[in-house]
């Protein structure tokens, strides 16, 4: 059976996670999402490379839960941030195993909210000019 791995995309999505939190910023749309509790720590999972089977199992073995729920909410989810366009399917994941210290002590269904009220402002921002080698170069056109 085929089981796919993920990896964020970057550099179009800039991410950070704090106390539980992961904000994510799409810098090609302008949107910006949150993830909070499960949600986050798929997120820091897949930012690890870590196998959708391994999470799966994870999940399911430390909330005491069937593959089956797991599965039921976790697909949506990874489809949701697939169509978004934060993460694409990779062909192997790195073997990570999924750090259960990060979860919270009750599962909740992993949730994707997103954001548009700054959409305007994140695709006007100067940092989608500057090259590799930095401010204030502009791209060749």
């Amino acid at each position: 059976m085929h089981s796919p791995s993920y990896r964020i995309s970057t550099p179009e999505v800039a991410h950070e996670t704090l106390d539980g939190e992961s904000v994510i910023v799409n810098l090609e749309s302008g949107f910006y999402y949150s993830l909070r509790n499960v949600a986050a720590v798929i997120w820091l999972w897949l930012e690890q490379s870590c196998g959708t089977t391994q999470m799966i199992t994870t999940l399911a073995e430390h909330y005491q839960l069937t593959e089956d729920t797991i599965v039921t909410d976790f697909s949506p989810f990874i489809r949701k941030l697939t169509q978004e366009k934060l993460i694409t399917e990779i062909a192997e994941s790195s073997g990570a195993m999924p750090d259960t210290s990060l979860l919270p002590p009750t599962y909740l269904r992993p949730v994707l909210e997103k954001f548009g009220d700054m959409q305007q402002l994140l695709l006007l921002d100067p940092i989608h000019e500057v090259a590799e080698e930095g401010w204030p170069h502009l791209p060749a056109n």
